[in-house]
């Protein structure tokens, strides 16, 4: 038996669509099912039993969401992306099809996977330091996001562009400790991809037992922002400024308090803590 989490709202509707396509192909193939809107979760599901595994149709934040609940501990999940930016889906190459869907839920190709602990809460894909968590930040409250997708990624990037103000940031991985000037963001990375498509660490691999760290900094606003196309292709790594460090604890402390992000949500400010969880979740790839 599947639970299937459906946030509606997610990607303007479009969760609700492909909802309605698995659960026609669900039916056709007699895979067992019961299902619920994504907030507030339906707690009452887990306590049946039977349970084969989740699937969530949503976004990374709907991820985010139940990854944290008590109740999904060891059930293996499964993604449909649905949301904006669909930044993890997109890191284990999750198909959106009906037939996909529940081809993957019938093969069940489970694989033990990596998850961030930031501060006490779990993120899959990136926590983001600095300028990330200040972009995060506005993407998250602007009008447009759900009709723009991943194009409010960049255009809030050019927006906190104007008042941001690079800090001085002490960054310690595995107990040593090194400070650094005027620094833009720290990445803290399970997987390669965030902001709807952005290669921030391409070689995060989410089985590796490390967190890959990017750290931008030492640089003005316009090479800033010329830099930031690259981002894209994974182009940024071993530039001028950009530092790349691999860890399974960090920690991230600066002279004024930083904006901090897991999967896109915001989490708080500096100082944090990020570690390789000792457990880890079973994903139906």
């Amino acid at each position: 038996m599947y639970i299937v989490i459906v946030n509606e709202k997610a990607g303007n509707g479009k969760a609700a669509g492909k909802w309605r396509r698995i659960e026609e192909e669900l039916q056709k193939e007699g895979v067992p099912y019961r299902a619920t809107s994504a907030f507030p979760v339906n707690k009452d599901l887990f306590k049946r039993g039977d349970i084969s595994g989740i699937v969530v149709i949503g976004g990374d934040g709907t991820c985010h969401e139940v990854i944290n609940l008590p109740e999904t501990d060891d059930i293996p999940l499964a993604i449909v992306p649905a949301g904006s930016g669909n930044d993890f889906a997109r890191s284990i190459g999750a198909d959106s099809s009906a037939a996909e869907v529940v081809g993957r839920l019938k093969n069940r190709d489970i694989r033990m996977t990596d998850v961030l602990q930031v501060d006490g809460r779990r993120c899959m894909t990136v926590c983001g330091i600095g300028f990330d968590g200040t972009v995060a930040s506005l993407t998250n409250k602007f009008r447009l996001k759900k009709y723009l997708g991943r194009l409010s990624y960049v255009i809030n990037v050019l927006r906190a562009l104007g008042s941001y103000v690079p800090e001085d940031v002490t960054v310690t991985v595995d107990g040593e400790a090194n400070t650094y000037s005027g620094v833009w963001l720290v990445a803290a990375a399970n997987f390669p991809f965030y902001g709807g498509g952005m290669k921030i660490c391409p070689e995060a691999d989410a089985q590796d037992d490390q967190i890959d760290i990017c750290l931008v900094h030492g640089m003005n606003k316009p090479r800033l922002l010329k830099l930031f196309p690259r981002v894209f292709s994974g182009s940024h790594i071993g530039a001028e400024g950009v530092i790349t460090v691999r860890g399974r604890d960090i920690k991230v402390e600066s002279t004024a308090p930083l904006v901090i992000h897991g999967d896109g949500e915001i989490l708080g400010t500096t100082p944090v803590n990020v570690t390789v969880s000792k457990k880890k979740i079973p994903l139906i790839y």
